[in-house]
């Protein structure tokens, strides 16, 4: 990159809420030794182009986690931004306007995303700044074929089963939940972290797990313990 391209700045904002009715309590479980939280804020606090780094979050103990590392942005999330009904976004907007300066790049890191790296965080960020896109996605490739339920029955989603096409020619991109990226003016316009023109950043799929439930933890444990190299 060119030193003015260098000089963006990106701000890094972590979402993070108390319940989670299918894994309670789930941004405070461990992955090895590290909570989902550790693990997003070490990431981002190792990358070369974050500049600060925001913990929003309507828990005590997830923002006391967090109070144990030096310049950590803390934000209480307020009650009507924590029910179920509400984006990540919304809270994001509220700790970027919190904090009260301004940044080129808002970079999203889920907690529930905990085998990102840190040169991953590096690379998409390169990646926006030179193709000069407004949002990035993390992603990896996919050739699954959907079913969704229609009435007592169900149809497929993605395929034409009359026109059935052989999986490693069905290629498709699943959006992952590592890593997103928005322009700061752009996501604070449209209310939305996926806003404007948008390019992808391709992630392994080994690697590309959100954890959401119990099953998604054991095999998160596992992957790390036996692959992952941060």
């Amino acid at each position: 990159m060119t030193s003015n391209e260098k000089k963006k700045t990106s701000l890094s904002l972590i979402p993070e809420k108390q319940n989670s009715k299918r894994l309670p309590s789930k941004n405070l479980k461990k992955v090895g030794k590290q909570t989902l939280i550790d693990h997003s804020i070490l990431t981002a606090i190792k990358s070369i182009y974050i500049n600060d780094v925001c913990i929003t979050s309507d828990s005590k103990k997830i923002l006391d986690v967090a109070s144990k590392y030096k310049n950590i942005i803390r934000i209480k999330r307020p009650k009507y931004l924590s029910n179920d009904k509400i984006m990540p976004d919304d809270a994001i907007i509220h700790a970027y306007k919190k904090i009260n300066k301004k940044y080129d790049f808002i970079v999203t890191l889920q907690p529930t995303a905990p085998l990102r790296s840190s040169q991953q965080i590096d690379e998409a960020i390169e990646k926006i700044i030179e193709t000069k896109a407004d949002t990035l996605i993390s992603v990896c490739k996919s050739h699954d074929f959907y079913w969704k339920k229609k009435n007592f029955f169900y149809e497929p989603k993605n395929y034409d089963p009359k026109n059935r096409p052989r999986s490693q020619d069905f290629k498709q991109y699943r959006e992952n939940g590592l890593i997103y990226i928005s322009r700061s003016k752009k996501m604070l316009k449209s209310k939305n972290r996926i806003c404007g023109n948008v390019i992808i950043y391709e992630t392994p799929k080994i690697f590309s797990i959100d954890i959401d439930n119990q099953d998604d933890l054991v095999m998160t444990n596992y992957i790390y313990k036996n692959f992952f190299k941060k």
